[in-house]
Formats: C-alpha cells, sequence, structure tokens
C-alpha cells in the first residue's frame, strides 16, 4: 500500500469508529425504552393496589365492636336518660322486667334473638336510667378494669378506690371508686382475690347489692 492510501485509510478510520458506535447506540435505544416502559407500569400498579389491612384478631375485633361504656353512662346512653327516650335510642330488642309492688325500681336487658345477652343489665329507678352491670365477658370499665383482674390490678388503675367488705360472703370482698359526673364504678372480688363482676352507675342505686330485689 501507498503512503498516500495509508493517509486515507487512517484519516478514514475515527468516521468509521463513530459509524459502529452510533449503530451500537441505535440498538440500545429500543431496549432502553422498553425497559423504561415497563418500570413505568409497574410503578403504575403499585401506586393503584390498595394497602394491605393489618390483621386483626378476633377478640380486638369483638372488642371495638361492644358498646362503650363510661362513667356518663352505657354506648352513648347517659344516666338520667328517661324510660322511652332509651328504648328509642338502643340498637336492639330489650327484655324489660316490671318493678316490685310498691318500688319504681326495674332491670332491663338486651336480647340476642330469643335469649338474653346475659352479661349485661340497666337498672331504672324512678322512670330514670341510673346503673348498668355487667356479669361476664371481657367489657372494659371506665378507667380499664376488667373480670378476672386481682385486686392488685384494680387498685393499680384506681388508687382512690375503697375497700369494703361483701355483704353475703365473708370471703368476698369489692373496691368502690368514685368517677367523673358523680357516678361510681364498684368492683366485686371473689375469695381469690379476681373481679366476677363490676356495675357503674349513680348513688344511691350503684349500692343496691341485691339489684332491685
Amino acid at each position: 500500500m501507498s503512503r498516500s492510501m495509508r493517509c486515507i485509510a487512517l484519516a478514514a478510520l475515527p468516521l468509521m469508529l463513530a459509524a459502529c458506535g452510533n449503530r451500537d447506540r441505535s440498538a440500545e435505544q429500543p431496549a432502553e425504552a422498553s425497559t423504561a416502559a415497563a418500570l413505568q407500569q409497574t410503578q403504575a400498579m403499585l401506586a393503584s393496589a390498595p394497602l394491605a389491612k393489618p390483621a386483626v384478631s378476633s377478640s380486638s375485633a369483638r372488642s371495638a365492636q361492644m358498646p362503650r361504656a363510661t362513667y356518663a353512662g352505657y354506648a352513648g346512653l347517659r344516666f338520667g336518660t328517661d324510660e322511652a327516650a332509651f328504648r328509642k335510642q338502643w340498637e336492639g330488642t330489650l327484655s324489660e322486667g316490671a318493678p316490685a309492688p310498691g318500688s319504681t325500681c326495674k332491670q332491663w336487658t338486651p336480647m340476642q334473638g330469643a335469649k338474653p345477652e346475659g352479661d349485661v343489665r340497666f337498672m331504672f329507678e324512678g322512670g330514670r336510667f341510673v346503673r348498668y352491670d355487667v356479669t361476664a365477658g371481657d367489657r372494659t370499665a371506665p378507667g380499664g378494669g376488667k373480670i378476672g383482674m386481682s385486686a392488685e390490678q384494680i387498685m393499680a388503675l384506681y388508687p382512690s378506690a375503697q375497700r369494703q367488705p361483701q355483704k353475703y360472703d365473708p370471703d368476698a370482698f369489692e373496691l368502690r371508686a368514685v368517677g367523673d359526673e358523680g357516678a361510681v364504678v364498684l368492683f366485686e372480688l371473689g375469695k381469690d382475690g379476681k373481679v366476677t363482676r363490676w356495675r357503674v352507675g349513680l348513688p344511691p342505686q350503684i349500692d343496691y347489692v341485691e339489684g332491685c330485689g
């Protein structure tokens, strides 16, 4: 090859390399575009997908569904509500007990179908809602107390609670604490020192040991 031909070949080499590079980049561009489109599609799918809800235990679900017990009343029905208004606002059927002769005290029980719900009762006297009793289950009293708790646990939650004897059982006792709005919460404890039932209400009805008996 003559010297002039070698010069021409060397001069043309950068152009040939540049052309090859352009062809390589042209081949890569469709692949890059395809990858970017797939990424955008995935991001869109993730953004539109509903968030997974955390699992809720059956006991937590039951607690969330239970009406709220407060010092003011139960399930939004305040102490002092008259019988007609209570009956109208209660979402469900009530078994309405009649008062004893010469008394205006009566107790109502929520129903589940044809059977009493069994673990809560409402007391009325003088035509007004004055107390509710919880005798079973895992309902929470205002302040945090529950059936099954020990006396120590109750005292930790209600430091001002007063201990008093149970009228009919010398081995049992009660813990009585004054709450908000003049209401009282009273826990009955067995000889094992555990809560067996509790109630919330206004004086003097909160201290009726036999209920309306």
